[in-house]
């Protein structure tokens, strides 16, 4: 099984969840909504990092777990497949839900693979209150060839004026992510981050360039 940054995995209830100083929220959490998500480090000798989500915006609790212990995994792109937003978009009628399907047809235009994150993401696949009436809507695109500047730029363009929340897009490639709001400005170097930590890259799609930024 093939694990990505932002996906999510849903695990038993008493998961064993290797991490020094565990809070009690993070039990409850798991309790309510077996689910956690995937972090951007390396997974070593069958170990996942992942985090937990809890109620409040600050409850955030990274740990690892045994690979063995993942019984489901469902990535961003899946929820786009399954268009999970149509189900809940009534009972829970929510800005950042109701924008999902603008930025499909907004994405198809584009031949983009992508999907929600966040808050956003977690609530249509858990079912599990996480979305406010203020929320953000994250965007994960995942792109193994270059994006150009302009279509970037285009993209960009598109998404804010036809939304009326607050959005942050990742733009997700084989070495690891960037922000497209930073790309679309044309300052070089970018910063991206990948599983070894955030280094600073002229071309993320390009492994010479990513690995020269190492030196």
């Amino acid at each position: 099984m093939e694990l990505t940054p932002h996906d999510l995995l849903r695990v038993n209830k008493t998961v064993d969840l290797e991490a020094s100083s565990i809070p009690n929220w993070v039990y409850q959490s798991l309790r309510e909504a077996p689910f956690v998500v995937v972090r951007r480090a390396p997974i070593m000798n069958g170990k996942v990092p992942i985090g937990v989500r809890g109620k409040d915006r600050t409850q955030r609790f990274g740990a690892y777990i045994d690979s063995k212990a993942i019984l489901e995994r469902i990535a961003p792109p899946d929820i786009v497949l399954k268009e999970i937003w149509e189900l809940i978009k009534t009972s829970s009628p929510l800005p950042a839900v109701i924008a999902l399907e603008d930025v499909q047809k907004i994405m198809e235009e584009f031949n983009l693979m992508w999907g929600p994150g966040g808050s956003v993401g977690f609530e249509l696949v858990t079912g599990h209150p996480a979305v406010k009436e203020s929320s953000d809507l994250d965007i994960i695109i995942y792109s193994e060839k270059a994006i150009s500047l302009v279509e970037a730029s285009d993209l960009m363009y598109r998404l804010e004026n036809l939304l009326s929340i607050s959005i942050d897009v990742q733009v997700e490639t084989p070495y690891g992510a960037f922000s497209l709001k930073e790309y679309v400005r044309g300052t070089l170097p970018l910063l991206l981050k990948t599983k070894a930590g955030a280094v600073l890259v002229k071309d993320p799609w390009n492994q010479v360039i990513l690995e020269s930024s190492y030196d």
